[in-house]
C-alpha cells in the first residue's frame, strides 16, 4: 500500500492505494505502514520526520488480533484447538490477555510462528500478522 506526500511538506497528498503511484513533480511515494492501515490506526504519519509513529501502546484487542486471521484460517484454528492442548493453550493465553495483546511480545511471536508450523496459516502468514497485516 502507498500513498503521496508533498516533497516540501511531508504533508500525505493523496490516498492509500495498493500499486506504487507515480509521483508528479514535487511529490515522493510513500509505503504505508500496516499499523496505519489498522481499524483504529495504529500509527500515525508525521510529516516532519516523514516517517510513520506507533502509536502507544501498539496493543491489539483479542478480535483486532483475531481479525489478522483469515476466516478460513480461524476456523481451522478453532477446529485443531479441540485436539491439539498446544492450541487450546495459545486461545487461552489470549483470552486472558485483558490489556491488550503485544505482536512484538515473545509468547505472541512464538504462538503465531507455531500455527505456521503445523500448517494452520500458509507459509510467510506468521510474518505478516506479527506486522499487523490483515489477510488480503
Amino acid at each position: 500500500m502507498w500513498f503521496l506526500i508533498d516533497a516540501s511538506t511531508g504533508a500525505i497528498v493523496s490516498d492509500v492505494v495498493e500499486e506504487e503511484p507515480t509521483p508528479a513533480e514535487g511529490q515522493e511515494a510513500v509505503i504505508v505502514s500496516p499499523l496505519y492501515l489498522m481499524e483504529p490506526p495504529k500509527a500515525v504519519w508525521d510529516p516532519v520526520t516523514r516517517g510513520f509513529i506507533d502509536i502507544i501502546p501498539a496493543l491489539l484487542t483479542e478480535w483486532e488480533f483475531r481479525l489478522l486471521f483469515g476466516d478460513a484460517e480461524r476456523i481451522g484454528i478453532l477446529v485443531e484447538a479441540k485436539t491439539n492442548v498446544i492450541i487450546e493453550d495459545i486461545l487461552g493465553l489470549l483470552a486472558a490477555a485483558k490489556n491488550g495483546i503485544d505482536l512484538a511480545h515473545p509468547k505472541v511471536i512464538a504462538s503465531v510462528n507455531y500455527l505456521e508450523s503445523v500448517e494452520l496459516i500458509a507459509t510467510g502468514r506468521a510474518a505478516e500478522i506479527l506486522a499487523g497485516t490483515p489477510p488480503a
